[in-house]
């Protein structure tokens, strides 16, 4: 697999609009800095930079407004290999910033004092591959236990017993001593700790929150995570590309078929592979049905949350009705896997657009009830307006995206900017944003959605042309060796697969970047100062997934 840029054309060659920044970025300390073919392998520049190099280069991309998408580590044998992902949200090109470190010593300066949200990508990273990060503000586990003694995603890993010593307790947090010594110093006696989860029905999973109170005001908290990781990333390097598919349904049971798409459309670019023209209206019927399912249930447990119990029974019915849909498509209610690569799996069925169109009907007419009895309720409003703000710079700091993002007045949504299907160029809807940046406007901004979704379904059940639902895909399915990455807009944000290839039908790298990871952990920036009742508002409207944090 490539370890140098993957553009060996000379820089008077290569794409004119990113010339001066390539030339900016090796200015910056850039080793290297290539355009590379983002048709073919869903990145514009490939940097490589030292160690030495790496704050140089990141605080030049932030003074561009480049927001970070993702952090992920790579075992090049003997090497490891850590790849930062970036996008300005709008017109510019994706910049992949790739360091490396000695196996056996592995230590990198940590980048979280430039990128606020590297911070859990970094301790990630250190679970799984065993890279010090230096200086890192929390050098502690975040998804495995603290007495787990392997890197599971390194290659010379090929399971281990997990022994739990006898006398394991916790380890301490760091931010909790601080904590109890700075409140000492300030002469608080009141300030104690409570654990909001793992087991809380507002968490929405197994997601523990440690927060820090002083009576009912939060003065800090952390998130604690991995109560149900699967390893899926370390299961895909042993399935072969197609065995694969079911995965990415159970990644966010609440969007799996904006999963599929996803994982589909990574395989399409690497194969040079189109779906067929109804193969693709389909695709965006199904994909927009699952993003109306996706905030229903956002909605109706959002406002449980609150204390409005009615609602998520109409919500549910609601959503009851579209998964009738899917399972009459394929069979399946939730995990359909029915995406795959080179169109769907099968054609719908004959009275599909007629009870569609009477669904978007159906539908429309329930929003108006949901925003005049839910949206404009007094209590609804009290609980959200003013609570939980993100600026637009911590949205770009911490790669926030879907409505976190664009409730925080940044109008970024990939089906318009980076359009993974023509039709969504084709097609008149709007990309909804509301610069607010509290728990409303990103409620606001879900609830405006689904009627853009609405209208995108309906115009896209006359594109339904006659034609073959999936395009000729080899029997054995390889991936020439290369790096490859694919987005898709799910509901809760970008979902993006980053796929290092070896040429064998099996992947040598899969790294899934899931919306929620991002959207959670900026949640630590929100809490200080809010109430205990506040904390629960602004989880809620986050609309986070556990298990695709935890995958």
């Amino acid at each position: 697999m490539p370890l140098e840029p993957e553009s060996d054309a000379p820089v008077s060659e290569q794409p004119s609009r990113y010339l001066e920044l390539i030339e900016r970025l090796k200015k910056a300390g850039a080793s290297e800095a290539a355009a590379v073919d983002y048709d073919k392998h869903g990145m514009d520049v490939d940097v490589v930079v030292t160690p030495q190099a790496l704050h140089d280069v990141a605080r030049l991309l932030k003074s561009e407004h480049f927001a970070l998408e993702a952090g992920l580590g790579v075992d090049r044998q003997p090497e490891l290999e850590v790849l930062y992902l970036f996008k300005p949200y709008g017109a510019g090109p994706r910049v992949k910033l790739r360091v490396r470190t000695d196996r056996d010593s592995a230590t990198l300066p940590t980048l979280s004092n430039v990128f606020g949200g590297t911070d859990w990508y970094e301790r990630e990273i250190n679970d799984m591959f065993g890279i010090t990060f230096t200086d890192h503000p929390h050098p502690r586990p975040l998804i495995l236990p603290h007495y787990t003694n392997f890197h599971p995603l390194r290659k010379d890993f090929h399971g281990a017993p997990i022994v739990v010593p006898d006398d394991t307790v916790e380890i301490p947090e760091v931010d909790v001593q601080e904590a109890m010594k700075r409140g000492q110093a300030e002469g608080r006696r009141d300030d104690f700790f409570l654990n909001l989860g793992p087991q809380h029905p507002s968490t929405h999973g197994v997601l523990r929150i440690l927060l820090h109170v002083e009576g009912e005001t939060v003065l800090g908290g952390r998130c604690h995570l991995g109560y149900s990781h699967r390893g899926t990333e370390k299961l895909a390097e042993k399935k072969q590309y197609v065995q694969f598919l079911p995965y990415t349904d159970r990644m966010d049971y609440l969007s799996p078929l904006n999963y599929n798409w996803g994982y589909a459309k990574l395989l399409e670019r690497a194969a040079g592979v189109e779906s067929t023209p109804r193969a693709e209206a389909i695709r965006l019927i199904m994909a927009e049905l699952g993003r109306v399912a996706s905030h229903l249930v956002w909605l109706g447990t959002y406002l449980l949350d609150l204390g409005a119990i009615t609602p998520f029974l109409y919500c549910f019915e609601d959503r009851e009705q579209i998964l009738t849909f899917f399972e009459r498509v394929s069979g399946q209610r939730m995990m359909t896997s029915y995406i795959v690569f080179g169109g769907v799996r099968n054609d719908v069925y004959p009275e599909f657009v007629k009870e569609i169109s009477e669904f978007v009907k159906f539908e429309r007419k329930r929003l108006l009830e949901y925003e005049t009895l839910v949206i404009e309720n007094e209590i609804f409003l009290m609980r959200t307006q003013g609570v939980g703000k993100i600026s637009k710079e911590q949205a770009l700091e911490f790669g926030v995206g879907g409505p976190v993002l664009r409730g925080s007045g940044i109008a970024y949504d990939a089906r318009k900017d980076e359009p993974y299907c023509d039709l969504y160029n084709e097609l008149d809807w709007k990309v909804e944003s509301d610069a607010r940046g509290d728990c409303f406007a990103r409620s606001h901004v879900r609830m405006n959605e689904i009627v853009q979704s609405l209208n995108l379904i309906e115009q896209a059940l006359s594109k339904l042309e006659e034609g073959p639902v999936r395009a000729k895909v080899p029997r054995i399915f390889k991936v020439a060796e290369g790096e490859y990455y694919s987005v898709t807009e799910g509901p809760r944000g970008v979902i993006g697969w980053y796929l290092v290839a070896d040429g064998s039908s099996n992947p040598y790298r899969l790294k899934v970047r899931v919306p929620s990871y991002a959207n959670l952990q900026v949640v630590e920036q929100l809490i200080p100062g809010t109430r205990v009742a506040d904390v629960i508002s602004i989880l809620g409207s986050l609309d986070v997934v556990i298990p695709e944090i935890d995958r």
